[in-house]
């Protein structure tokens, strides 16, 4: 008894539980079969009042509705606040809180209000207009537990639309094996999907559309690898809508085995074709059950399982609710019918078509019954009632103008020929139509016509005299259409004045006139195009001209005259054209002037390195009027007949080049030879006391060396008591002064070393030993 009176204590308080669940959201008892609210929906069928918030089970996602979190979310992008949630892809998705932030500060997109599960949620882009289209962002998580192989799974969330437009997503879910191939994209933000790199399989897509709301979205997935992680964003494919800078929300992630979402039954026992059946439910003494028909309550069932008796009565659909301390569940839903037993059938069929049943083809008109077996394997005989159809037949003969479209039974033809066709007739079935389908042609017809001025033709009713493109639009005699254009060119009668020139000698044809003699002539002539033109001529007779031409050259020029070359002297005859093309007749005499020993110098003069020089010409021949001198490069140093070189420093030759009134020229050349004659001259011994008198110590040095490389002197220790180096000019450095860091050197013997640089850049060295006395 104490074990019934406790049942029945839970089945109260199940009850109880049952009621205040279903009843507190508004005016409609979801449990006592009558509309309570008067909105025309009984019990469970008012979904807005009779809910069951509880049935969606946790499942895989870990913090599926982003609620855990370790920090507010302040900024776009941080993601990491929000418990077991890293980025899924480089270009980063947007963490969202009432908290915190609640919209992406650069989208001008709001979510919509109110959140489906809690305050927190996911903001992510598909695309950004100012950027790049391949910019996607993804949402994604690691599972509590690896994904079974061939189980089937559903994956269930809300996809959130901002209300200031309407945007449509290719919704993508994506899976990969490898908790480690998240984030994918290897830092590239404009990767794309996750397909687009190796590890990554597409599980399901959805084409989403909204404004303003939220949408549940199902993927119900069997998996065929054991998945550790799952990804939703965008599909692989530009968005459409691309320019507008697509931005979603996405809330209440639930990914588990589709089983768990509806509560299945435990057991059906019996047999519908004999005594009924039997639906028995998830058993647990924790749980209150309420049976439902159609979603009508049925009162008083409120046990853990249901009778069904086989009646016409009972068919429809069939579910339990059950409410726990956590909530209510929905089972699944079963569908009672009763099967028929003996069933009478009539058919129709068109001639030709057979009738199928049971496995039996059947063809002729008539009454026929098959033994069957029911679905649910009841015994069931069925009878049939056959009537076979007859088809028509009818035979066309349509014609059309070219390019016209003949259309018949919903198809449309252009080209004759013969055709047939099954058309429905009047009893459904098919008729059979022949037909021969004649296209007549167009014609379009141009004629091309040349008149002379003066002239006309005639089409039709009009008279045409003028150049032109006549359009005339007839029609055939069967009664298509036929166009003739008539593109008519009216040709000039001319009277053309004409002037002509010729050679003495020559002739001019005129028509049937040969012409020899400069006057007026006048012809009648046929144009090319048949039309009659007079001609007048005016015409003169150029003489042939003559010229004389004496020139003079330079031996080994050549002088041009028409298309010959001449460079040997003597007198020619050439003939060339003048202005008015004629014969002109050039008598040439020619003289070539050659030069031979009119300038002679020496064949060479010495100097000493660093002296000046002067040279003079040994002859020069008075008929040379300009004479020039040149170095060894080319360059022109001098047009007086003597050369005056200031400073010799290097061996070289010159040039002396004269030029006559004719512009020829003779030449001749000197080398320029040099004697080194290095004069380096050094004291050994001076009094540095500053009495004036060789109180320095410099060697004396003559025009061949041009600057003081380096000197160092030494003491008899071997310690460097003076050096200098780089003196450019000789002539302002005064040498030693006989002290040492400004002191009196002491008398004795110092050594010396020095290197001179001479003006042909060749280094002279000297050494040796200067004494201080005092």
């Amino acid at each position: 008894m104490k074990t019934n009176l406790v049942q029945h204590i839970k089945f109260i308080v199940s009850i109880f539980i049952l009621m205040m669940s279903l009843s507190i959201y508004g005016q409609e008892i979801c449990n006592n079969a009558i509309d309570d609210d008067g909105d025309g929906l009984i019990d469970l069928n008012d979904e807005e009042d009779c809910d069951c918030p509880s049935s969606i089970p946790s499942g895989l996602i870990p913090n599926p509705s982003f609620e855990d979190m370790v920090c507010c979310p302040t900024e776009k992008e941080e993601l990491e606040c929000a418990v077991s949630w890293i980025q899924a892809s480089e270009a980063t998705s947007d963490y969202l809180h009432l908290c915190g932030i609640t919209v992406h500060p650069n989208v001008n997109k709001t979510v919509p209000l109110p959140i489906p599960d809690g305050e927190g949620y996911i903001g992510f882009r598909d695309g950004i207009a100012s950027y790049s289209t391949s910019y996607k962002e993804y949402v994604g998580a690691c599972l509590n537990a690896t994904m079974e192989v061939s189980k089937e799974y559903r994956l269930d969330f809300f996809l959130g639309f901002a209300p200031e437009l309407n945007q449509t997503i290719d919704i993508t879910i994506y899976g990969t094996t490898e908790c480690s191939n998240i984030p994918f994209g290897n830092g590239e933000d404009l990767f794309g999907c996750p397909t687009n790199g190796p590890g990554w399989d597409q599980l399901g897509q959805q084409v989403v559309s909204g404004q303003g709301e939220w949408k549940n979205i199902i993927f119900d997935i069997i998996a065929d690898k054991p998945y550790n992680v799952i990804v939703i964003g965008p599909g692989c494919d530009v968005n459409n809508n691309s320019g507008s800078s697509p931005y979603f929300f996405v809330d209440r992630l639930a990914l588990a085995e589709l089983a768990d979402f509806d509560i299945p039954f435990a057991d059906i026992i019996g047999d519908l074709c004999q005594e009924g059946l039997t639906i028995v439910a998830e058993d647990d003494d924790d749980y209150g059950y309420q049976w439902f028909k159609d979603g009508v309550a049925l009162i008083g069932e409120t046990n853990i399982s249901l009778d069904l008796a086989v009646d016409v009565a009972n068919e429809g659909f069939y579910e339990v609710l059950i409410t726990t301390s956590d909530g209510c569940f929905n089972s699944e839903e079963f569908e009672l019918f009763v099967p028929v037993f003996e069933t009478t059938l009539e058919g129709s069929i068109c001639e030709g078509e057979t009738y199928n049943i049971a496995g039996n083809e059947i063809s002729a008109t008539g009454s026929y019954s098959f033994p069957l077996t029911s679905t649910l394997g009841c015994d069931s005989i069925v009878f049939l009632d056959l009537e076979v159809l007859i088809a028509g037949t009818n035979f066309l003969t349509p014609q059309i103008c070219e390019g016209e479209v003949y259309n018949y039974a919903g198809q449309s033809f252009t080209e004759a020929g013969f055709y047939s066709l099954n058309t429905p007739g009047p009893n459904d079935c098919d008729s059979l139509i022949s037909m021969d389908l004649t296209v007549t042609p167009k014609y379009n017809l141009n004629y091309p016509i040349s008149i002379c001025q003066g002239q006309t033709i005639q089409e039709g009713t009009d008279i045409l005299s003028t150049t032109g493109n006549y359009t005339f639009n007839y029609y055939t005699v069967a009664g298509c259409d036929s166009i003739v254009t008539i593109n008519l060119i009216v040709n000039d009668v001319y009277e053309d004045l004409t002037f002509a020139t010729i050679c003495e000698g020559e002739s001019y044809q005129l028509g049937s006139q040969l012409l020899t003699a400069a006057g007026t002539y006048g012809e009648v002539l046929s144009s090319i195009a048949g039309c009659d033109s007079s001609v007048l001529l005016t015409l003169e007779v150029e003489n042939i001209t003559t010229a004389f031409d004496n020139k003079t050259i330079c031996l080994g020029e050549n002088y041009p005259l028409g298309t010959d070359t001449f460079n040997t002297e003597g007198s020619y005859l050439v003939t060339l054209q003048n202005v008015a093309g004629c014969d002109s007749l050039i008598s040439l005499n020619l003289s070539v002037v050659e030069w031979n020993d009119g300038i002679l110098l020496p064949d060479y003069v010495t100097v000493n390195l660093g002296d000046p020089i002067s040279i003079s010409p040994s002859y020069i021949a008075p008929d040379l009027i300009q004479i020039v001198w040149t170095d060894s490069t080319g360059t022109v140093i001098s047009n007086e007949d003597i050369l005056n070189i200031d400073k010799v420093i290097n061996v070289q030759n010159i040039t002396l080049t004269g030029l006559d009134q004719y512009g020829c020229r003779d030449m001749d050349e000197i080398e320029i030879r040099v004697n080194r004659n290095i004069g380096i001259y050094t004291p050994n011994i001076f009094s540095p006391n500053g009495d004036g008198n060789n109180d320095y110590f410099r060697p004396e040095v003559n025009q061949s060396l041009a600057a003081l490389k380096e000197m160092m002197i030494y003491d008899r220790w071997g310690n460097l008591v003076y050096s200098v180096e780089s003196i450019a000019d000789l002539s302002i450095w005064q040498g030693w002064d006989g002290k040492i860091n400004g002191l009196d050197a002491i008398t004795g013997v110092y050594v010396y070393i020095a290197t001179y640089v001479a003006l042909d850049s060749e280094e002279e060295t000297i050494s040796g030993d200067v004494t201080i006395v005092r």
